[in-house]
């Protein structure tokens, strides 16, 4: 598995970051691309977040949940600039957004929590090895102990 990691900074770039980092897996993997794959991951909060502002939340459930949902509309919302960009070889994008929340507490001290989201897509038209490849991973993402 051959992984280009790029951060999106304009929705105006995210075409040219995918195509660029699909160049970059084509490169890595050679001529002999027989079960050969690559994963672009792409962070996606300068899009999403472009002020860097900090949400104030009671409720970190309703957070996490909020991030999750912006992450994964953003992936289906770009899904044509992805599966056009996006070369044979690469088994899916793992899209990533941060972000920070105030929690204000009645009882004790506010705090400011942060909070991480992931989505992959995976194209379709990819055969069954590269879909049982990003089926392993995707289980996975989210512990950190790997």
């Amino acid at each position: 598995m051959y992984v280009e990691c790029k951060r999106i900074k304009s929705i105006k770039k995210l075409a040219s970051r995918i195509k660029k980092a699909s160049s970059q897996i084509d490169t890595r993997i050679g001529a002999n691309r027989k079960n050969k794959y690559g994963l672009i991951a792409l962070d996606v909060t300068d899009v999403l977040l472009p002020e860097g502002t900090v949400a104030a939340t009671s409720n970190v459930h309703l957070y996490d949940m909020e991030i999750q949902r912006a992450i994964t509309d953003f992936a289906k919302e770009q899904e044509h600039v992805s599966t056009k960009n996006a070369g044979r070889n690469v088994a899916g994008i793992l899209f990533e957004y941060n972000s920070s929340a105030f929690f204000p507490h009645e009882e004790k001290e506010p705090s400011l929590g942060f909070g991480r989201s992931a989505c992959m897509y995976r194209h379709a038209s990819q055969n069954k090895k590269s879909l049982a490849l990003v089926s392993g991973f995707t289980g996975k993402i989210a512990n950190q102990n790997l």
